[in-house]
């Protein structure tokens, strides 16, 4: 479950963590992924796990990312199917 820092650090476990909260900022669903995985070719296959896991009553969630998601493939992805990313 954890992955190793790109520090190279033992004392530093990592998980990534990805929270849906509504707009008053409440936790609707929260899951814990593998801390080593890599954001930039997973992120398709995390944000349609948890569309499937929530309700979006027609509308589509804000996504909001980091630098080392926010590469071009993903944004394009995102853009395509009408999500709207800061």
């Amino acid at each position: 479950m954890f992955g190793n820092s790109k520090e190279k650090r033992k004392d530093a476990r990592l998980i990534t963590l990805v929270l849906v909260v509504n707009v008053q900022g409440f936790v609707k669903y929260s899951r814990i992924y593998r801390g080593n995985i890599s954001e930039v070719t997973t992120l398709e296959g995390i944000i349609e796990g948890l569309s499937a896991q929530t309700s979006g009553k027609g509308r589509k969630p804000m996504v909001v990312i980091d630098a080392g998601i926010a590469y071009q493939g993903n944004l394009k992805m995102l853009k395509s199917k009408g999500y709207h990313y800061l």
